[in-house]
Formats: C-alpha cells, structure tokens, sequence
C-alpha cells in the first residue's frame, strides 16, 4: 500500500471555496488468482470537483461530481507509469474526456490543414491522416486513446462512435449492439480500466463486475473509484480484505 501526497486544490466548482484537505490512498492488491494487472482501490470521499451548491450530506444521493485537476493530475502520473497507452472507462466520463483531449485536439489540426491544402479531400483522408481509422495504435502517433462505456446516452453525441457505447455495467449490457462493434477493437487494447460504479451499488452486483473484467482483461489494471457521500460508514466498512474477497 502507498499514500499519494495530500491534495489541497479540489476546488468547489464555480466558487473560490476549497473542500478540506484529503488523503488519496491508493492500495495495490495482489490477486493472486492471476498473471495479470493489479487491483488499485482509489478509496475517498471527496476526490471530485463539485457541481452544486453546497457540500452533499451523507444521505444525499444524487449529487453529481466531477473529477479534480489534482486527481487528473494522479491518473496521468499512473498512466505513464503503467505506460498505459489505450484505457477502457467504464463509467467515467470526465476521466475519458480528459484522456481523448489531446487527440481531438491534434485530429481538429490535422483536418483544417487538410482542409486548408486539399479543399477538396474528402473528409476521411483527414481522419485517416490523424490515425483515426487506423487499427494500428502507433499510426500518426495519436498517443493514449479511451473508449467509454456509459449508461448515459447523451454521451453518444459527444464522442465519436468508435469511442462511445452506451453500456449498464451491472447487467453488462450494451444497449446498441453496433456501439459494443465499433468499440471492441479499442476495448480489446485496454491495459486499463477505470470504473466508477453507481452510488451505493451492493458489493454483491460489484463483485460480478470484477469478475467479467478479470475474466475478460485479465492483463489490465483495473482502477476502482469510490466515493461514497450518501453513506460514510460503508465507506469506513470497505476494507483491503473486502475487496480482496471481492475477487475470490
């Protein structure tokens, strides 16, 4: 187990009030049962920018979180160190966005300069110039790429399809079978998986999902998120041996 230094710059969204100094413990867990990628619990309750008003109290459920420039910042130090260059984010969307920024960005360069030397290239020259419909990971060097799976289907008209399908991961359930296609192959490549699981999910139904991703994924890290507002003392219940029996 090691501790990540203290965050001091979770700041509430759209006010200059700071949240109380946090801890972030990341805790790497060995499963034993596999050749593959470590477990890493992040276990917090406030590791998220805030979107409302006022701080959730423990019972309120449906406060809704961004993640902190400060935990960005932690994924991206993991990621280098995992050398993770494709994710699978289940869940996740704001970490997803943050990950596929840089790439949007250089494929937004690339077809302007298509656009502005060729006016009459078709649009997926410039798409393929950018590594966009290559299956090659290395093409056009397109750097570290994300494919999302999430319930919420407005996500769909925000990313690209080889990127998005709307996805329940309790039930593992794809609601549109051609998303599940046209994201498989990303999916495929993941080396790591971060999944943010609904509020008081029971440990139950989460213990199926570890499972299908171990199953499936069997060489990826997986990064579980936590955050548990609505009840502190299932959070102060969740254990290393917990989750431990969580794999079993």
């Amino acid at each position: 187990m090691s501790s990540l230094p203290q965050m001091r710059d979770c700041k509430r969204r759209g006010g200059a009030a700071k949240l109380p100094d946090l801890m972030i413990e990341l805790e790497v867990i060995e499963d034993k049962g596999s050749r593959g990628g470590d477990i890493h619990l992040i276990q917090t309750q406030l590791v998220f920018e805030e979107s409302t008003e006022g701080l959730p109290s423990q019972d309120e459920k449906h406060a809704q979180y961004f993640f902190a420039p400060s935990v960005l910042a932690m994924l991206d130090d993991f990621f280098e160190r995992a050398q993770v260059r494709r994710a699978l984010c289940i869940g996740t969307p704001c970490v997803h966005e943050h990950i596929m920024q840089p790439f949007y960005s250089r494929l937004l360069s690339a077809k302007r300069s298509f656009q502005e030397s060729s006016p009459s290239c078709p649009p997926s020259k410039s798409l393929a110039s950018a590594g966009v419909l290559s299956s090659n990971p290395h093409v056009g060097d397109i750097g570290r790429l994300s494919c999302l799976w999430d319930l919420d289907q407005r996500l769909r008209y925000v990313n690209m399809p080889r990127f998005y399908a709307q996805y329940n991961m309790l039930t593992d359930t794809f609601h549109v079978e051609a998303e599940q296609k046209a994201t498989r192959e990303l999916a495929t490549q993941a080396t790591c998986i971060l999944l943010d699981p609904p509020f008081g999910v029971p440990l139950a139904a989460l213990r199926a999902v570890i499972r299908r991703l171990r199953h499936q994924y069997p060489l990826a890290h997986v990064l579980l998120f936590f955050p548990y507002f609505n009840k502190a003392s299932l959070l102060l219940d969740i254990t290393a041996t917990v989750y431990k029996r969580l794999l079993l």
